[in-house]
């Protein structure tokens, strides 16, 4: 039994792994822009922090659309592979509209924060009860 291959896989297939390897190769230097901020005492609990939820986040994504993909896929009355394929292409786009949203949302928490000049007056606390106060 001889199977036929799509000469055209690799052109179809092709730019998403370039995509996911640009995705990817974009870890490092969120990862470096992460730990820039942090202070030199703090990095090494900053890095701990970042690679448990970076896994943790993961592995809960990748259950959820499993469990999405799993569900639609029992809901549906077409055939088995139909039925996995109309599944796996509506957990992806879910997973795209999620990185959609996603993307603003990081944009966002790493912008860069001014802090003031040493120069620059700084304000000073209120006197709390009992401290400070004559």
């Amino acid at each position: 039994m001889e199977e036929h291959v799509n000469s055209s896989a690799p052109c179809v297939v092709g730019p998403w792994f370039i995509l996911y390897g640009l995705g990817a190769g974009l870890l490092v230097p969120l990862t470096a822009a992460v730990l820039n901020s942090m202070p030199a005492g703090r990095a090494g609990v900053a890095s701990g922090m970042l690679n448990v939820s970076r896994e943790v986040f993961g592995l809960l994504g990748i259950t959820v659309l499993g469990a999405i993909l799993s569900s639609r896929q029992s809901a549906s009355g077409l055939p088995a592979l139909a039925a996995f394929l109309d599944a796996y292409r509506f957990t992806l786009v879910i997973a795209a509209v999620v990185m959609l949203c996603a993307i603003p949302v990081a944009l966002w928490a790493l912008r860069t924060r001014r802090t003031p000049a040493p120069d620059e007056p700084r304000t000073a606390a209120p006197a709390t009860a009992g401290h400070g106060a004559a």
